[in-house]
């Protein structure tokens, strides 16, 4: 299984490239949408596996809330759950922060994550860059009361 840490700042340049290549190239997101400003005060968590990175997450502060978001998993790897894990380590350390609810827009695959671990669809789905997106949102009551699958 996938190491999941934090990710240092020597290991952004790898975490960027890996961001941008899954959002532009694999989701036609434009470039200039995918970075998280400084402003937004973002932390940044790794997957990692043989010391590769594998997969990201993101977490920003956007209005008051934290935002989950920029997750990503190497498509040769994905069914492995280690997208799960990585969605499941970044929201225990956060809630481990005094953090109380984490919102994100998301695909179906991280929506059904999110759903398993006790979130909830929180906004109407809506049509991103072609797919299916959906607010969600997690508490760290719903995340402590989760059943274990």
């Amino acid at each position: 299984m996938a190491e999941v840490r934090r990710v240092g700042k020597h290991e952004m340049q790898a975490v960027m490239e890996k961001v941008c290549g899954v959002f532009s190239s694999e989701q036609g997101i434009p470039m200039e949408l995918i970075p998280v400003g400084e402003e937004y005060s973002p932390q940044w968590w790794g997957a990692f596996q043989n010391h590769r990175l594998i997969g990201t997450a993101a977490v920003y502060v956007e209005n008051g809330q934290y935002h989950m978001g920029r997750i990503t998993v190497d498509r040769e790897l994905r069914g492995q759950r280690i997208g799960s894990a990585l969605i499941e380590a970044v929201l225990a350390d956060l809630f481990g922060q005094d953090v109380q609810e984490v919102f994100l827009d998301a695909r179906r695959t991280t929506v059904n994550i999110i759903l398993r671990l006790g979130g909830e669809i929180v906004g109407e789905e809506h049509d991103f860059y072609g797919e299916p997106c959906t607010p969600i949102a997690i508490t760290k009551a719903q995340f402590r009361n989760r059943q274990i699958i």
